[in-house]
């Protein structure tokens, strides 16, 4: 029996699309006291100041959809490859991209644009650590026939250009300005590219601008940018000869909390971190918190980059509440819920993460987590790293850790990557001559979280309990869904979001 890539996709669709209708409206009806939303993330990645092309003035322009949902830009460079941002498409299955050629409105549902399936991806070495790298070229599942309204763009062929004062273009479906949805229709902008020493003065960290990135856009005006949308289209340049050359992918811009639900916990001596669950309540493991008192405790929300603390909201700690069945063991059940000392207005810079509705924690799959960066004695840039979880009974096998714990309540990290929690991090600091200081025992309490597709809400599903930088050791964290009724009974009468 041949199964073709778009079966595939259709029916995986179909089945996760009813899923989540049918859990959100369950959630929705259960809990009404808070006209808010979860797990959102803060992508500022969008057209501003753009205008509307000429329909298939840029012909090039590839669409990208994920489980049928808009969600990134990319490129034709040939009749079979798509050239786009890794960041993209980084952890998705790859067998649940669609790319759509040919188009202008994407809204008009008349409109009949070549349709394409993804059946392979290589997405260069990029890590989301750094952003290096952040480069992906995907395989079409059949060619495309090269015509005025379809075809590729041409890649540079001086790679020793530097492009500084260049006027590039950059096209895409993104938002037109802040908290608005996605264009429907294509939208270009003209952008001048700075130089590497002017970017380094920008928002961004300065660490991470290399010399295989490029900037452009209007740093003080702030008038016309790239938005959520626009990652992974085409930044490009006319030629001598008229022709349009392209000179780089969209990028995202970390100006506000990436994650806003992200939480740094000070217990006076040490440093653990915590995610914000509704407003009034942050949960982290309960380890590092045993016999020590509220009036030492203090949460820290809303702060991407820490060091400079200028939107950070310092609250002090009413109650700890150390889940029971740790007490009794000292090794399953490893949470504890903070109780803040009043309630937390949400806004762009603080919100909080979705809750899992089932579990859904599976082997092969690949979750979020976060680290912080220390220089000197500051801890600054919360970096976010992809981390895939691997099957319980395997990591039970090939461990350190007693069967039991692991099969029981547990989750386990991938081993090959665990060096994205903490290590690699470390490595990355000594090469900028950064010291970096690891929380007692690596790294506890981060969040591992998951979504079900791009652009859906981004869901907690387990909180670091130990990660070490031997290979041989794999981070381990607790499930929340097997503690959801603990949580429920202690946050019940808090604003939660759905």
């Amino acid at each position: 029996m041949k199964v073709n890539a778009e079966d595939v996709a259709n029916a995986t669709e179909e089945i996760v699309s009813s899923t989540t209708e049918n859990v959100t409206e369950k959630l929705n009806e259960e809990n009404n006291k808070c006209n808010c939303r979860c797990g959102e993330r803060n992508e500022a990645t969008r057209i501003v100041g753009g205008v509307e092309t000429a329909v298939n003035e840029f012909p090039w322009v590839a669409r990208l959809n994920y489980f049928n949902k808009f969600y990134c830009a990319g490129m034709l460079i040939n009749d079979r490859y798509v050239l786009t941002a890794a960041h993209c498409v980084k952890g998705l299955m790859w067998f649940m991209m669609k790319v759509t050629l040919g188009d202008h409105n994407r809204c008009n549902k008349t409109q009949r644009p070549e349709v394409r399936y993804v059946v392979d991806l290589v997405a260069h070495n990029f890590t989301y650590l750094t952003f290096r790298d952040d480069i992906a070229v995907l395989k079409l599942n059949d060619r495309v026939n090269i015509s005025n309204t379809i075809k590729p763009v041409c890649l540079p062929h001086d790679d020793a250009h530097l492009y500084t004062g260049v006027k590039a273009i950059a096209v895409g479906w993104g938002s037109v300005g802040e908290q608005m949805s996605h264009s429907c229709n294509l939208l270009d902008v003209e952008l001048p590219v700075l130089s590497n020493e002017v970017c380094r003065n920008t928002k961004y960290d300065s660490s991470m601008i290399t010399d295989g990135m490029l900037c452009a856009g209007y740093p003080e005006q702030g008038k016309k940018d790239t938005c959520q949308g626009d990652s992974g289209g085409p930044l490009t340049a006319e030629r001598s000869d008229k022709r349009y050359e392209v000179l780089g992918c969209g990028m995202l811009q970390n100006d506000v909390p990436d994650m806003p639900w992200l939480a740094t916990i000070n217990t006076g001596k040490t440093i653990i971190r915590g995610t914000l669950i509704s407003d009034r309540h942050v949960i982290t493991a309960a380890s590092p918190l045993l016999r020590k008192s509220p009036i030492d405790v203090i949460v820290n929300l809303g702060a991407f980059e820490l060091c400079k603390g200028e939107n950070a909201l310092n609250i002090s700690v009413e109650a700890i509440s150390i889940h029971p069945g740790y007490y009794s063991t000292g090794k399953f059940n490893d949470l504890a819920l903070l109780k803040l000392s009043n309630n937390v207005m949400f806004n762009k810079l603080v919100s909080p993460i979705c809750m899992p509705v089932y579990d859904n924690v599976g082997a092969d799959q690949i979750a979020w987590t976060s680290t912080w960066m220390r220089n000197k004695t500051e801890y600054c840039l919360s970096q976010i790293t992809t981390v895939p979880i691997i099957p319980s009974r395997s990591c039970a096998r090939n461990s350190v850790y007693p069967p039991e714990i692991i099969i029981s309540d547990k989750g386990c990290l991938g081993p090959a990557r665990s060096k994205s929690i903490v290590c690699e991090v470390k490595e990355l600091a000594l090469l900028y001559h950064l010291q970096v200081t690891l929380y007692p025992k690596e790294d506890i309490g981060s969040p591992v979280m998951t979504r079900w597709s791009a652009g859906s809400p981004f869901r907690l599903i387990g909180v670091v309990t130990f990660a070490s930088c031997k290979d041989e050791v794999s981070p381990l964290f607790t499930k929340i869904v097997d503690n959801l009724m603990w949580i429920q009974e202690n946050i019940r009468n808090d604003c939660q979001c759905f």
